[in-house]
């Protein structure tokens, strides 16, 4: 069986369980729900790409917001507070680069990914000075953009799930060390 096959025998079932009401978004289905992200903010303007997006991160248990317009980014991350900010290279008000710098400035703490049909020539220095931890480029396809993000999804929630908890592990020295 061919990879474009097994690929749409797997989006067929996605279809047909949307269908008959038995998906439920925002259910683990790849077994990789300990994910760094909780929240994670889309700004995307376009609804199919959105749609696509919001569906593949749910299947990994995260919560999804939505941004179309980059007017509404400043107030969005204020009010939701996202883990992750997924941004499209192809917004068309302003560049994906300035929204992520001014994401950060607002709320240092949050990593930002861009994605876009084409990485430009010197994007290492764009993407220093917007300090987005990726760039994703996809070719304008979104089966390609969906392939990366679930690779890049997977190996987070694996390093995830490698990490060791120590108040599991020595329960009893955790409780000694806060003081009474």
């Amino acid at each position: 069986m061919s990879t474009f096959q097994s690929q749409l025998r797997v989006f067929t079932g996605f279809v047909r369980s949307c269908a008959a009401g038995t998906h439920t978004p925002g259910r683990p289905t790849h077994g990789a729900s300990r994910l760094p992200w909780r929240r994670v903010l889309i700004v995307e303007f376009r609804d199919e790409v959105f749609a696509s997006l919001k569906a593949l991160f749910e299947d990994f248990g995260v919560r999804v917001d939505r941004v179309e317009h980059e007017a509404e980014v400043s107030r969005s991350v204020s009010r939701s507070r996202p883990d992750l900010v997924l941004i499209s290279g192809s917004m068309p008000e302003e560049s994906a680069w300035l929204i992520s710098a001014k994401i950060h400035m607002q709320l240092p703490e949050c990593k930002t990914w861009l994605y876009m049909p084409r990485v430009p020539h010197g994007s290492t220095h764009w993407q220093k000075f917007a300090e987005s931890a990726a760039v994703i480029e996809d070719g304008g396809v979104m089966s390609t953009l969906l392939d990366k993000l679930r690779c890049r999804l997977r190996r987070s929630a694996e390093s995830e799930s490698s990490r060791v908890n120590l108040s599991v592990v020595w329960p009893e020295q955790t409780v000694a060390a806060v003081p009474a």
